[in-house]
């Protein structure tokens, strides 16, 4: 029996926008690190802060070429498990899994975080609230992990939001 072409293994491309812009919040955590953390670091390592953030992205770029090389080895879309499960085996496959999720939590929370005080920031700059208190941006921070979570568990309430001509339609 001969395999149809669309029954193919392969990925499924089912990004949505929804998902692509969660994406790129994610990514802008390590960048959000660059910005904020050099001021902490400067009073212990003073000049040489550029220099530790050059020997990080030394390293960041030696892991993506790893990453390269297995993808070009293992056709797999298990990520960290996969290539770690199949490199190390699958014990510590599983290990660097649940790390790899526990940093993508934790990126949502820390970039959450700071969109909460750059956002506190900003409404105090331009006087919408002029004096909030000392929790505001726990606050925010709040509504935007509960927005980015309604937006994760109903992906249509997202369209019915943002586009209503494009909302599904109930029967």
């Amino acid at each position: 029996m001969e395999a149809s072409p669309s029954s193919a293994p392969g990925l499924k491309r089912s990004l949505s926008v929804w998902a692509a812009v969660g994406l790129s919040v994610a990514l802008m955590a390590p960048s959000m690190a660059a910005n904020i953390n050099p001021q902490a670091s400067a009073t212990t390592a003073g000049r040489a802060v550029p220099l530790t953030f050059l020997i990080a992205a030394v390293g960041v770029l030696l892991v993506a070429y790893s990453f390269v090389r297995l993808c070009q080895y293992f056709h797999h879309s298990g990520s960290v498990y996969a290539f770690v499960g199949a490199t190390l085996g699958p014990r510590a496959g599983v290990v660097a899994g649940w790390g790899l999720l526990g940093t993508y939590t934790f990126y949502a929370v820390v970039t959450s975080t700071a969109a909460g005080i750059f956002g506190t920031a900003f409404l105090q700059a331009v006087g919408i609230w002029p004096h909030p208190p000392s929790w505001a941006p726990f606050v925010l921070l709040a509504v935007a992990l509960t927005l980015s979570l309604l937006l994760a568990i109903m992906p249509g309430a997202a369209r019915a939001c943002c586009c209503p001509s494009r909302a599904p339609r109930s029967r």
